[in-house]
């Protein structure tokens, strides 16, 4: 249920996907819904919603289900950092990564920002924004160029004979950033109360001919997933921290 109308208020609007578990971090989470987790001595979720208030967004919701009790207390309705925010709870039943949005269906009548809680960016907003606006798309999906080091020599032939041997090359391929940027008219393709992924959105929206836009992102990001993550995040946003959780 959310607690107000999104549409009533002035500035931009962030649905906040924050209903991760944060299993794979192990005991870093301590039993922590993993947006909640500390770095540099502010959740994920709070490092995040403040950079987004550099950009206009002052509206926010968060998608929570693990120990949502526990981001209720701290967050509540924003008024410490000067913002809204409201709160969908997700069933016991795992609706995905774009499911939870069918529960907002009748509430959005505006563009409005996707993000995973677990993603941390110094990425310029406003640009997104222009840039979506620009492409005139119902969608716009973030990507960043990840880089992966092949260990094997790559070999191609034809016809039984060496044409080329490519040792131990640097595979390079655009990834899912988890950040997106969406019009409301996307969500009558999500059912409510049933899973959905957000790669799966995409494609109906391809194959209805509606051609989602792609904006690379070339500052700061991370998802923070794993133990290595987490440090390499401290280390990426935070450089002055020298002491190594145990």
């Amino acid at each position: 249920m959310i607690t107000e109308h999104l549409t009533e208020q002035s500035g931009r609007l962030a649905i906040i996907m924050a209903g991760g578990l944060g299993s794979r971090l192990g005991h870093l989470s301590n039993g922590l819904p993993k947006p909640h987790l500390e770095l540099s001595g502010k959740p994920i979720l709070e490092r995040s919603i403040l950079h987004l208030q550099k950009f206009g967004f002052t509206r926010f919701v968060f998608s929570v289900k693990y120990k949502s009790d526990l981001i209720k207390a701290y967050f509540a309705e924003g008024k410490k950092w000067g913002i809204s925010i409201s709160y969908v709870e997700e069933p016991d039943d795992f609706l995905g990564t774009a499911g939870p949005l069918g529960l907002m269906a009748n509430m959005i009548g505006e563009s409005f920002l996707l993000i995973n809680g677990d993603v941390l960016t110094s990425l310029n907003f406003n640009s997104l924004w222009q840039y979506h606006l620009e492409q005139n798309s119902v969608a716009t999906m973030c990507v960043r160029e990840h880089s992966m080091p092949y260990p094997y020599g790559i070999v191609e032939g034809d016809q039984g004979k060496l044409s080329s041997i490519n040792e131990k090359p640097v595979l390079k391929h655009l990834i899912n950033a988890g950040i997106y940027l969406l019009e409301p008219s996307v969500l009558n393709y999500i059912p409510a109360h049933e899973y959905m992924d957000i790669t799966e959105l995409f494609d109906i929206l391809l194959e209805d001919n509606f051609k989602p836009a792609i904006y690379r992102v070339n500052e700061k990001w991370i998802d923070i997933g794993t133990p290595e993550d987490y440090y390499k995040a401290r280390s990426l946003f935070f450089p002055s921290i020298t002491t190594h959780v145990n």
